[in-house]
């Protein structure tokens, strides 16, 4: 509102399109018009289209697609919407006018990869650690490694607790329904541990859990219990990106922090004046 701009693009995906990839693929022959190395060591090339037909076409497509799917960018989206509708009871509406959309990059989702958002958490809400093992032991098959776990499949789990790492592996007999949000490991892990044992109801307020990105690895996990204020880890499997699509298709919210989504267009690269 300040900028009277948009510099940080919400991210979308959409389900794959033959047509929309050839007509990407015609135009990315020559050379990019910004070639630029993110901090992470990304590269971001970015092509313009100048063609009226050929802008025409890919929109033709998109429209046609029926749904975009917001993989990360809900805040700025709903921000620019409140913004619009600031300015719209100002002044007349035109549906022409900047402040009317707002800046988005689209990636089909065979691109797209999603990383695993993990938990870290402080206090045990009482428990011993080996009393917290044993409740949940009730609903998961709990078993100690050696080395950091990963999980590799839907339903697994890591934990880091005392200095050890366990593999937590979802009990067979358990009765999770096909609801497409219960379904999710990261509402599996809120509903059987997070918020029954822990005492964390509300992950998006409540200051005892944090959140790290699995861009950052497992050692980020063991080095912040170990050092900051945290007792406990989990480690996730990635939400697959159908699941998300299942979800919003339902019409419904995914739980907080449920995605980390790669690539990541870099904010500033390219804005959108909306005055």
């Amino acid at each position: 509102k300040e900028l009277q701009a948009q510099t940080g693009p919400v991210l979308l995906a959409y389900k794959q399109n033959v047509l929309i990839k050839k007509i990407l693929d015609e135009n990315k022959k020559g050379d990019p018009v910004y070639s630029v190395i993110g901090p992470d060591s990304s590269t971001h090339n970015i092509w313009v289209m100048e063609d009226k037909v050929e802008i025409d076409k890919i929109v033709s497509e998109i429209n046609s697609l029926g749904e975009l799917y917001i993989a990360d960018g809900h805040h700025r989206s709903a921000a620019a919407s409140r913004i619009c509708e600031e300015i719209n009871l100002k002044e007349n509406n035109n549906n022409k006018n900047n402040h009317n959309f707002f800046l988005s990059v689209a990636f089909p989702h065979s691109e797209m990869t999603i990383l695993d958002y993990n938990r870290i958490i402080t206090g045990l809400n009482d428990y011993k650690p080996e009393e917290l093992i044993n409740e949940i032991n009730k609903n998961f098959v709990v078993k100690k490694v050696i080395n950091e776990c990963k999980p590799h499949q839907k339903n697994e789990f890591g934990m880091f607790l005392d200095n050890a790492w366990y593999q937590l592996n979802l009990r067979e007999n358990l009765n999770i329904n096909n609801d497409p949000v219960a379904s999710l490991d990261v509402a599996i892990l809120h509903d059987l541990i997070i918020s029954p044992l822990l005492g964390i109801d509300d992950e998006r307020r409540d200051k005892r859990i944090n959140f790290v990105g699995g861009a950052r690895g497992l050692k980020e996990l063991e080095k912040r219990v170990k050092n900051d204020a945290y007792d406990i880890a989990f480690s996730l499997f990635p939400t697959p990106i159908e699941s998300l699509f299942k979800v919003a298709d339902a019409d419904r919210v995914m739980p907080p922090k449920s995605t980390w989504f790669e690539p990541k267009l870099l904010d500033g690269l390219i804005s959108h004046v909306i005055s």
